[in-house]
Protein backbone atom coordinates (compact mmCIF):
# COMPACT_ATOMS: atom_id res chain seq x y z
CA UNK A 1 0.00 0.00 0.00
CA UNK A 2 1.39 3.46 -1.22
CA UNK A 3 1.27 6.18 2.09
CA UNK A 4 2.46 9.72 2.53
CA UNK A 5 5.69 8.32 3.77
CA UNK A 6 6.89 7.16 -0.11
CA UNK A 7 6.47 10.42 -1.09
CA UNK A 8 10.46 10.61 -0.97
CA UNK A 9 10.30 7.63 -3.44
CA UNK A 10 9.12 10.45 -5.98
CA UNK A 11 11.41 13.12 -5.65
CA UNK A 12 13.16 12.47 -8.98
CA UNK A 13 9.74 12.63 -10.48
CA UNK A 14 9.10 15.77 -8.74
CA UNK A 15 12.35 17.44 -9.52
CA UNK A 16 11.40 16.62 -12.92
CA UNK A 17 7.43 18.10 -13.18
CA UNK A 18 9.69 21.21 -11.08
CA UNK A 19 11.50 21.66 -14.04
CA UNK A 20 8.90 21.56 -16.41
CA UNK A 21 7.08 24.24 -14.45
CA UNK A 22 9.76 26.99 -15.29
CA UNK A 23 11.90 26.28 -12.18
CA UNK A 24 9.02 26.68 -9.30
CA UNK A 25 7.76 24.07 -6.65
CA UNK A 26 4.85 21.74 -7.70
CA UNK A 27 2.42 20.60 -5.20
CA UNK A 28 2.83 16.85 -4.58
CA UNK A 29 0.74 14.66 -2.18
CA UNK A 30 -0.43 11.01 -2.67
CA UNK A 31 -4.23 10.53 -1.39
CA UNK A 32 -6.07 7.58 -2.06
CA UNK A 33 -3.82 5.30 -3.43
CA UNK A 34 -2.95 8.14 -5.98
CA UNK A 35 -0.23 10.45 -6.63
CA UNK A 36 -0.55 13.54 -7.89
CA UNK A 37 1.76 16.38 -8.61
CA UNK A 38 0.63 19.67 -9.99
CA UNK A 39 2.26 23.02 -10.82
CA UNK A 40 1.23 25.60 -13.00
CA UNK A 41 1.19 24.36 -16.55
CA UNK A 42 2.24 21.12 -15.71
CA UNK A 43 0.31 18.24 -13.71
CA UNK A 44 0.62 14.15 -13.24
CA UNK A 45 -1.59 11.80 -11.60
CA UNK A 46 -0.81 8.26 -11.21
CA UNK A 47 -3.10 5.55 -9.66
CA UNK A 48 -1.41 2.63 -7.96
CA UNK A 49 -3.43 -0.67 -8.40
CA UNK A 50 -0.57 -3.39 -7.16
CA UNK A 51 -3.57 -6.06 -6.73
CA UNK A 52 -4.06 -5.68 -10.61
CA UNK A 53 -0.30 -5.33 -11.04
CA UNK A 54 -0.93 -1.87 -13.02
CA UNK A 55 0.75 1.46 -12.25
CA UNK A 56 -2.03 4.07 -14.28
CA UNK A 57 -1.23 6.90 -15.83
CA UNK A 58 -4.49 8.68 -15.28
CA UNK A 59 -3.52 12.19 -16.27
CA UNK A 60 0.02 13.97 -17.75
CA UNK A 61 0.26 17.22 -18.89
CA UNK A 62 3.57 19.46 -19.71
CA UNK A 63 4.28 22.58 -19.38
CA UNK A 64 7.76 22.56 -22.16
CA UNK A 65 6.74 19.78 -25.08
CA UNK A 66 9.93 18.52 -27.22
CA UNK A 67 11.52 19.11 -24.14
CA UNK A 68 12.63 15.40 -23.08
CA UNK A 69 9.99 15.64 -20.09
CA UNK A 70 7.70 12.99 -20.75
CA UNK A 71 10.37 11.01 -21.92
CA UNK A 72 11.67 11.18 -18.73
CA UNK A 73 8.08 11.07 -16.76
CA UNK A 74 7.74 7.64 -18.89
CA UNK A 75 11.50 6.55 -17.97
CA UNK A 76 11.14 7.07 -14.26
CA UNK A 77 7.72 5.66 -14.00
CA UNK A 78 9.05 2.21 -16.04
CA UNK A 79 11.57 1.76 -13.65
CA UNK A 80 9.51 2.62 -10.40
CA UNK A 81 6.87 -0.16 -11.97
CA UNK A 82 9.30 -2.53 -12.80
CA UNK A 83 11.34 -2.29 -8.70
CA UNK A 84 8.07 -2.54 -7.18
CA UNK A 85 6.51 -5.69 -8.87
CA UNK A 86 3.78 -4.21 -11.04
CA UNK A 87 3.02 -6.11 -14.16
CA UNK A 88 2.34 -3.19 -16.58
CA UNK A 89 1.73 0.39 -16.85
CA UNK A 90 -1.01 1.80 -18.36
CA UNK A 91 -2.30 5.13 -19.82
CA UNK A 92 -5.38 5.56 -19.18
CA UNK A 93 -8.09 8.32 -21.78
CA UNK A 94 -5.64 9.15 -24.64
CA UNK A 95 -7.37 11.82 -26.45
CA UNK A 96 -4.34 13.24 -28.89
CA UNK A 97 -2.68 11.85 -31.61
CA UNK A 98 0.67 13.27 -30.57
CA UNK A 99 0.14 11.48 -27.17
CA UNK A 100 -0.98 8.24 -29.39
CA UNK A 101 2.64 8.76 -31.04
CA UNK A 102 4.45 9.44 -27.92
CA UNK A 103 3.40 6.62 -26.10
CA UNK A 104 4.13 3.95 -29.38
CA UNK A 105 8.06 5.23 -28.93
CA UNK A 106 7.66 3.20 -25.89
CA UNK A 107 5.73 0.04 -27.19
CA UNK A 108 2.35 0.98 -25.55
CA UNK A 109 -0.10 -0.96 -27.45
CA UNK A 110 -3.90 0.24 -27.70
CA UNK A 111 -6.31 -1.81 -25.75
CA UNK A 112 -9.25 -3.34 -27.53
CA UNK A 113 -12.79 -3.06 -26.17
CA UNK A 114 -11.65 -0.42 -23.85
CA UNK A 115 -11.85 3.68 -24.28
CA UNK A 116 -8.35 5.43 -25.26
CA UNK A 117 -6.66 2.93 -22.83
CA UNK A 118 -2.63 1.90 -23.62
CA UNK A 119 -0.82 -0.77 -21.71
CA UNK A 120 2.76 -1.19 -21.96
CA UNK A 121 3.34 -4.93 -20.43
CA UNK A 122 6.55 -4.86 -18.14
CA UNK A 123 7.16 -8.80 -17.72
Amino acid sequence: MITTADINEFKQLIEIMEKDNNNKKVTAVIKYQNLYIQGDECELMIRFHKSFGQLIIARMTVNNKRQGTGTKILNFLIEYAKDNGYNKLVAETVLSERLRRFLGKFNFVEQPNTIWCYELPLT
